[in-house]
């Protein structure tokens, strides 16, 4: 189903009224077309636990394990990096969100 699989990132608020996080979410997936499977994931290293995401029905599907990656320039991630695997750089685990867009059936497939 990899076809169908989007991600939602870099969620950001002027204002971040009550409640408007969530309400921006819900409303934004109602506008996505059928079927659609929507990750999201929330940073442990920004102390993130995904309350938007509960907010909005999406399903906790588990934690990723912390990692390194090849470090680049300044500390840029890693697909900017110089070729040097022995400067390693640490990545947070990570929150896993899964969401599904579409009819019963769809969703149920």
């Amino acid at each position: 189903n990899k076809s169908f699989v989007i991600e939602l990132n870099r969620l950001v608020l002027k204002y971040n009224l009550k409640n408007e996080a969530s309400m921006l979410v819900g409303k934004s997936l109602k506008l996505l077309p059928k079927p659609k499977i929507i990750v999201s994931y929330a940073d442990t290293n920004q102390d993130h636990v995904g309350f938007i995401y509960q907010a909005t029905n999406f399903y906790f599907t588990g934690t990723s394990k912390p990692r390194t990656d090849m470090a680049g320039k300044n500390g840029k991630h890693s697909r900017h990096h110089l070729g040097d695997k022995t400067k390693r750089i640490f990545r947070s685990a990570k929150h896993r969100y899964v969401y599904l867009v579409g009819n019963k059936n769809s969703k149920r497939e």
